[in-house]
């Protein structure tokens, strides 16, 4: 019995070489001393995408990227109708609208929520860049750099309206720091928050004994302040039966009283 087969054609979206080398083949991530990298940023907004350089990093914008992906998927088609080896084909660089040159590879990218200002991380320093102006000028620059920071990641507040953004540091510091340049140390061990976001702490974790240790946290109405809050802590430990075992004797002389 012959079965009919339809032959079924599957090729990727499109294939882009990256700007930066394997650490394997290039010296580029030596001056990295963090293990943790972020090297590629999009923003759906504008349609641009942040791609670190082994000096810097470049902005590509998506319809540059796309009509090159588009060309790849057409190469590739036209190398299966001849028989070609896949293999074969020859994969061009992710197209570049403007290079920003720093003196090592942008090893941490972070934009912002509102896709205005781009972070970067490299070697031991922060840069901040508008991106209107990366787009604009022949040589960008940063409009604020923070110095003598060894990073791990970089996080923005999340609130549009905000200018600020956390830096985790390989000294397990967390600092707070704003567009204007100004910038709060916070010596943490850990970071937490309270389940239904009401609450969020930083701060060094506290050591348990042989009892654990229930917290709950009571929050006047209004804004949150750490005066506004009161923090009851109970201690589970041995007594709590004896502790149970009255409450419940107090209960029951109620009751024969009644």
């Amino acid at each position: 019995m012959e079965l009919a087969t339809e032959h079924v054609r599957m090729l990727d979206a499109g294939r882009q070489h990256i700007s930066y080398s394997s650490p394997l083949t290039t010296d580029c991530f030596a001056s990295v001393a963090s293990k943790k990298t972020q090297l590629l940023q999009h923003g759906n907004t504008y349609g641009l995408s942040f791609v670190a350089l082994e000096k810097g990093f470049m902005v590509a914008k998506h319809d540059a990227f796309e009509a090159s992906c588009h060309d790849y998927i057409k190469r590739r088609q036209e190398a299966v109708d001849h028989g070609q080896k896949l293999t074969l084909e020859e994969i061009y660089a992710l197209p570049a609208a403007k290079e920003v040159h720093l003196p090592s590879i942008a090893y941490w990218i972070a934009l912002s929520p509102d896709e205005l200002t781009v972070a970067v991380a490299y070697g031991d320093s922060v840069a901040l860049f508008e991106v209107a102006h990366i787009l604009e000028v022949e040589a960008p620059t940063p409009f604020q750099t923070f110095s003598t920071l060894q990073v791990q990641e970089i996080a923005w507040c999340t609130e549009p309206s905000s200018e600020l953004f956390a830096v985790l540091t390989m000294e397990k510091q967390v600092i707070l720091c704003s567009l204007a340049g100004e910038k709060d140390t916070i010596e943490a061990q850990s970071a937490s928050a309270s389940m239904n976001d009401e609450l969020e702490f930083v701060g060094s974790p506290t050591l348990f004994e042989q009892s654990a240790t229930r917290s709950v946290v009571v929050q006047e109405p209004g804004m949150i302040s750490k005066t506004a809050n009161n923090v009851i802590s109970h201690e589970y430990g041995q007594n709590d039966e004896n502790e149970f075992a009255e409450s419940d004797g107090e209960d029951s002389d109620e009751e024969e009283e009644r």
